[in-house]
Formats: structure tokens, C-alpha cells, sequence
């Protein structure tokens, strides 16, 4: 059984989910599975993720009938999951190779943490780096009041304290992931992150003004 359990979902990210599965692929960690699904994509990714991932036992691909969302595709994953730790990969960006061992590191030396992210790298559609994403390190329980104070796809999480709080609420197209580590807060469990570039979130400098 694998420790450490990646979830991902894609919808027509055909051309940029090779990038996300390579840097699964080449963790130094190497207890890992992920378990990848397709939301009903119209652009050929089922076929991409077949080609990929060919016969390597360490990925499990699933698929939605019909478009559910992130929130039902990663609840979905984590049903399959049989690892100790959830890390969330999102399918257009790209993980440091260490990144697991590091987050299952920290993990394991902090038993009061429930969730720990990373500082993240903004990279283009080439992948060049062009910005940085940098959090608050501990914050408190008032400043979840804010907003999010942790970059959701950069997290290592606790299984049982996701299933504790009822994993993501499916009835949720955005902000899900907020929703979700408020309720994990609210419980009194501790959100951190780890001044380290382990995450690239792969967001192209021309329309960074246009999200968020």
C-alpha cells in the first residue's frame, strides 16, 4: 500500500498533463500511487493519460460519464486512495521532484498539522518561470477569515482528518478548496506551509491580471 496518495483531476488538459504526471513520476519519494481523473473532457485526454501512464501499476485513471467538477472528481480520487497522506496535484502544473518527500517529511515530524502547502513558482506555457507565489508560514485561526492562506494545489494532507470533515462538498463548483480547510480549521486542526518552491502552478504572466 502506498503512503502517499496524489489526486488529480483534468478536464481537456490534454496538452499540458504529461508536464503533472512526469513530475509524479520522478519523485524522490517513491511510496507513492496517483490516482488520476478525467472529468468527461472533450479534447482527447483519456487517450493522452493511456498513452502515459501505459502499464505503470502506480497510476489509477477513472472517468466521469458526464462533466461533476473538481470537488466530485478529487472526492472521487480519495475513495480510491489507499495512502496515509492526500497531496493534490493540479493537471496543468508541475511538482519538484522532492516535493512529496519533503511533505511526507514535515508531516511525520509535526503530528498537530493536519495539512502542510508550499511556496509556489508561476511558470508560462513553456514552462519558463517568470513569478513567485509566497503565503503566510502558520497562520492563525482569524486570518482564514480573509481568504485562503494556503495554495491549495501545493497541499499534503492528513487522509483521515479530510474524511473527518466530509472531504470536499460536491455541491461546490468554486471554492471548494476554501470551504474545505475552513471547516478543517474550524475543527481546530492546523494548516501550514513550508517556505520552500516545491510547486510550479503553470498561470501565464499575460493573463495573470485576468485571474483570481
Amino acid at each position: 500500500m502506498a503512503r502517499v496518495s496524489v489526486i488529480t483531476c483534468v478536464f481537456n488538459g490534454a496538452d499540458v498533463v504529461s508536464s503533472a504526471v512526469d513530475s509524479i513520476r520522478t519523485q524522490t519519494l517513491t511510496d507513492w500511487e496517483c490516482i488520476i481523473c478525467d472529468d468527461a473532457s472533450r479534447d482527447g485526454t483519456w487517450k493522452v493519460l493511456e498513452g502515459l501512464v501505459g502499464g505503470d501499476e502506480r497510476f489509477i485513471c477513472i472517468r466521469n460519464d458526464t462533466n461533476r467538477g473538481p470537488a466530485y472528481s478529487r472526492n472521487r480520487c480519495i475513495g480510491r486512495a489507499q495512502g496515509e497522506f492526500i497531496a493534490v496535484q493540479d493537471a496543468d502544473d508541475v511538482s519538484a521532484t522532492e516535493r512529496l518527500e519533503r511533505q511526507a517529511g514535515f508531516l511525520d515530524s509535526r503530528p498537530d498539522v493536519c495539512a502542510v502547502g508550499s511556496f509556489a513558482r508561476l511558470i508560462d506555457g513553456d514552462g519558463t518561470a517568470w513569478g513567485e507565489l509566497r503565503v503566510r508560514r502558520e497562520p492563525g485561526k482569524r486570518d482564514w477569515r480573509k481568504g485562503s492562506q494556503v495554495i491549495h494545489a501545493s497541499v499534503m494532507f492528513r487522509k483521515s482528518d479530510m474524511e473527518d470533515v466530509g472531504l470536499y462538498d460536491e455541491g461546490m463548483r468554486i471554492a471548494e478548496d476554501y470551504d474545505l480547510f475552513t471547516r478543517l480549521v474550524a475543527r481546530g486542526r492546523t494548516v501550514v506551509t513550508v517556505p520552500e518552491f516545491l510547486y510550479a502552478v503553470r498561470w501565464d504572466a499575460s493573463s495573470y491580471g485576468r485571474k483570481g
